[in-house]
């Protein structure tokens, strides 16, 4: 696999909560980093759902506690080649019971990067979620309509 500008790599894709904001302390809670979240997993579930009908499905959100960060995962038991087809991993063409692991045919796959395109497609967009439904909590907790 060519790694290169046009190659992302592994990496985790988390939305800041606000640099020197205290998130708790404006009243909006998780609210505001789940919506944000939701444009990258939203876009994430429409780029695999080109070439899978597993992965989409597979795509979740999930909030910290305190709603200061948030975790856009895919895979898992309901898609287990999400992470294959993510970063490119090699995999099995076929296994076989009477072979060990090391014996069988393994094959790099094309990388088919949804998650990361996704949160570097869609990066502005979730700021500006996230920002309107922080200063909208916090106009509501502070008397303003």
């Amino acid at each position: 696999m060519t790694k290169g500008p046009d190659m992302p790599g592994p990496r985790s894709h988390r939305l800041p909560a606000g640099q020197g904001i205290s998130v708790g302390r404006l009243g909006a809670g998780g609210k505001p980093m789940r919506d944000a979240a939701n444009v990258i997993a939203a876009s994430a579930r429409a780029r695999s759902g080109a070439w899978s009908r597993r992965v989409p499905l597979s795509v979740k959100v999930s909030v910290s506690a305190d709603g200061k960060s948030a975790t856009i995962t895919a895979g898992g038991a309901e898609a287990p080649q999400a992470a294959t087809f993510e970063l490119g991993l090699s995999h099995p063409v076929y296994g076989r019971p009477t072979m060990t692991r090391k014996e069988w045919t393994w094959v790099k796959q094309i990388a088919r990067p949804f998650l990361s395109a996704a949160a570097e497609a869609q990066a502005t967009k979730a700021a500006d979620v996230w920002g309107n439904g922080v200063i909208t909590g916090w106009a509501r907790n502070n008397g303003f309509r």
